[in-house]
């Protein structure tokens, strides 16, 4: 494989997209090729433009890496003590438990798209990451606090034209940014105020209610240029700026569907009366997490 770690990462990354197709049924096909009770999480490609964008990140950190560290410019002759040693030293550098997390799944798939170049499965790969995840849990901070904003709406208050509208469905609808960068009428708008989500994590899309006054200020910028567009780095900037002006620690916009989370998980269990069995059930959906242990993440702190 040739050209700069970037290209090589974007090489790896289109030999494993599966964009497109049911990840279910994905995963019954890797189950019944699969040996009883084994993991098939390696056997599995690529379902969604974000989490592609995410992979390739990580291939071009660790490949930029293997190339400084110990001259190596060919992905294929990458190996899994390289793997380890990528790792362990992120996990030395204290980064985020969710990030190391993500840099091992990534490097998870990397040899399943080395094998559709014929290069020959490295027999140690899986053991070294599964190890390598298995460090990252036992060095990560026992109380993990939340990223929720204090004073979410005075920080949306803070915003103005686009960032604002996409400030306000991240808080009031639970949507990630990557969800709501280009929204388009025929594809995403439904009615009665809805936004029908197509560019989701995992594939899973879904369709989610919009206050009306967000509805409102939307439907001007569609009107206007047939498509609601933002800049997901001028975005993240201008409310990092609103969040600091306030005083708030800033964790990424991501904060924002943490605020959604609790303030939904209160409504419905003080106004609908549920369980919270039943609620964490609900908000689940509404976030796109397909099982409801995700959601609890957001309640913590």
């Amino acid at each position: 494989m040739r050209g700069s770690p970037q290209r090589q990462a974007r090489s790896i990354v289109a030999l494993l997209k599966q964009i497109g197709e049911s990840k279910h049924r994905a995963k019954a096909k890797a189950r019944a090729a699969a040996q009883p009770g084994s993991k098939i999480n390696h056997r599995l490609g690529i379902f969604s433009f974000n989490t592609g964008r995410n992979y390739r990140s990580a291939y071009a950190r660790f490949l930029s890496w293997a190339r400084e560290t110990h001259g190596i410019t060919d992905a294929c002759r990458i190996t899994s003590d390289h793997a380890r040693e990528w790792l362990e030293m992120n996990i030395e550098r204290n980064l985020s438990y969710d990030t190391i997390q993500s840099y091992a799944a990534a490097l998870e798939k990397l040899p399943s798209a080395l094998q559709s170049m014929g290069i020959a499965r490295d027999p140690e790969w899986s053991r070294v990451i599964q190890q390598c995840r298995r460090l990252g849990r036992q060095a990560a901070p026992t109380v993990r606090t939340s990223r929720a904003f204090k004073r979410p709406f005075a920080v949306v208050e803070q915003l103005t034209g686009p960032h604002r509208v996409a400030a306000e469905l991240q808080l009031y609808c639970g949507c990630r940014v990557g969800e709501i960068t280009e929204l388009k009428p025929g594809r995403n708008l439904r009615e009665p105020n809805a936004l029908r989500l197509t560019n989701t994590k995992g594939g899973l899309v879904r369709t989610v209610s919009v206050p009306e006054e967000t509805y409102k200020k939307l439907l001007q910028y569609l009107d206007q240029d047939h498509v609601f567009r933002i800049d997901r780095k001028s975005y993240a900037a201008d409310l990092k700026q609103a969040a600091v002006q306030l005083g708030e620690r800033w964790s990424g916009t991501h904060a924002l569907r943490w605020n959604y989370a609790r303030n939904r998980m209160f409504e419905l269990e003080m106004g609908n009366a549920m369980t919270f069995a039943a609620a964490r059930h609900v908000v689940s959906h509404e976030l796109g997490h397909k099982r409801p242990e995700i959601t609890q993440w957001y309640l913590r702190g």
